[in-house]
């Protein structure tokens, strides 16, 4: 398959993956808003979160290496060692996950103390650790694999038996502990499906440099990541408490749908980028394909964020109660937080991706530097507010930083054209919405303007002629892969050209 085409089939499963895990989260999330109290929200959140931290913890990095290094190898056909790096790095994550465990089985009354949560919770969590570190690193070796289509059936199965599992316990009284539950048994129902023995293989078991090379960085680089995306729960819950945690976690839930989209893409390229730069002279090709990510996700995640600030009031109730209303008083932060964000998350995997993950690693410590230094007093004196304003000062900085220095390796065709072409296109939008706004009193009177204006968005960027040769091969590509759906693509590919 040519790499223009497999980007696509990536991006088409990883889309699909991103999209049915995201509605069954939204609806998990939803749930738990509209059933449990604001104090057990806060505790789940904070729970969940403290799963994912601690799990970038005892991955080590080693996933991220195997996501970047499989598909190097595989493009030299060298699966024997493929094989081995596997083996070998299960080795070190089951001695990493047993000193943890010990650790945290010590420690438990403590942790539970200083996090505010009951000690039910604290064994769920360690629980939930080793599977999530196990399904991790399985799930590295899936993606590296670019087999997008298990990828994507495991996760429907998984978070779909979250979804039904946490309904049933909840519903028969178990509050934040049926959700925790949910949660960790969904971990194991990945990592099961999603497991292939087969690559587990003791052959020549020998830990090569070039693992501990891309790991060690890779470990840095999440860890400083991850305290940039979960340690604010953490932080509000140490400082302040349960309910200001609980009501933040709602409005970084909603905003971080922002991500979705740029996320999705940024996976799809990932392995394709790691795959070029172990071939010559791909720079330009390279270039060409960040270059074209970027323009797709910018299509979406602005008009979206406007719609997002101008109607965060009812974002938050779709998704929770009144209780919840004083969320949207994050928005107007969290929302520009979440661009930067994708956009320097995206730049920083790929330099990753080409070889440079030190660079990576110094520019996530240094983000992570800065958000704990503002954070923690901000928090102090602002409360979640000032959090708000510290993620969003961190986010700033690592998109401005990765781009700098992705362009001294990568020469990213920004197709500057058609930036300029959305930005007009959300401003019009923009515009007519805030026109209109005070017509717009409910949800669904939100829902009926929202489908005619873009659709209006569309018909701007054709006025403006911004679609080009790529979308429409994209378009019938897309065709070729979801014949449901056929006819209306087949119309609208046809109506560009």
């Amino acid at each position: 398959m040519k790499v223009g085409k497999k980007l696509a089939s990536n991006s088409i499963y990883l889309f699909l993956d991103r999209f049915v895990i995201s509605i069954f989260s939204l609806l998990f999330w939803i749930f738990l808003a509209k059933t449990i109290s604001v104090s057990d929200y806060g505790i789940v959140a904070t729970s969940i979160n403290i799963v994912v931290t601690v799990s970038v913890f005892t991955s080590l990095g080693i996933n991220l290496a195997l996501s970047k290094l499989i598909p190097e190898f595989v493009a030299k056909n060298k699966y024997d060692i493929i094989k081995s790096y596997i083996w070998n790095s299960f080795k070190i994550i089951s001695l990493t996950l047993l000193i943890v465990s010990i650790l945290f089985l010590i420690f438990s009354n403590q942790i539970a103390t200083v996090i505010k949560i009951p000690y039910d919770a604290v064994i769920i969590i360690l629980v939930s650790i080793i599977f999530t570190t196990l399904q991790n690193l399985i799930s590295s070796i899936t993606y590296g694999l670019q087999k997008m289509r298990r990828f994507f059936i495991t996760d429907i199965i998984g978070f779909f038996s979250r979804l039904l599992i946490t309904l049933f316990l909840i519903l028969n009284g178990f509050n934040y502990i049926g959700a925790l539950i949910g949660f960790f048994l969904s971990q194991v129902v990945i990592s099961i499906t999603r497991l292939d023995l087969s690559y587990f293989s003791r052959k020549k078991s020998t830990i090569n440099g070039k693992l501990l090379y891309y790991a060690l960085p890779a470990f840095l680089t999440v860890i400083s990541t991850t305290v940039i995306g979960y340690g604010h729960y953490i932080i509000l819950s140490i400082l302040k408490n349960i309910t200001i945690t609980g009501i933040f976690a709602l409005s970084f839930t909603i905003t971080n749908i922002l991500t979705a989209f740029p996320s999705v893409l940024t996976s799809a390229l990932f392995p394709i980028m790691s795959l070029l730069s172990a071939k010559k002279n791909t720079n330009n090709r390279q270039g060409y394909l960040l270059g074209l990510v970027v323009r797709y996700s910018l299509i979406l995640i602005i008009p979206a964020s406007i719609i997002l600030i101008l109607f965060s009031k009812y974002a938050v109730l779709v998704f929770s109660r009144l209780d919840f209303l004083s969320a949207t008083e994050y928005f107007p932060f969290l929302v520009p937080a979440a661009v930067f964000l994708s956009f320097g998350n995206m730049f920083g995997n790929m330099l990753f991706a080409i070889g440079k993950p030190k660079i990576q690693r110094n520019i996530t410590i240094l983000t992570m530097i800065l958000f704990l230094i503002t954070s923690i007093p901000l928090t102090i004196y602002f409360s979640a507010i000032g959090m708000s304003i510290a993620y969003l000062l961190a986010s700033l900085f690592i998109f401005i930083s990765s781009l700098i220095f992705i362009r001294k390796y990568i020469k990213i065709n920004f197709f500057v054209k058609d930036i300029l072409k959305i930005f007009l296109s959300s401003i019009i939008i923009a515009f007519i919405f805030y026109i209109f706004k005070p017509l717009i009193n409910d949800i669904p009177i939100l829902i009926i303007f929202s489908i005619p204006i873009g659709i209006l968005y569309l018909f701007i960027l054709l006025f403006l002629k911004f679609y080009r040769r790529e979308d429409i091969k994209l378009l019938e590509f897309i065709f070729w892969k979801i014949p449901l759906i056929k006819n209306i693509i087949r119309y609208f590919s046809k109506f560009i050209k």
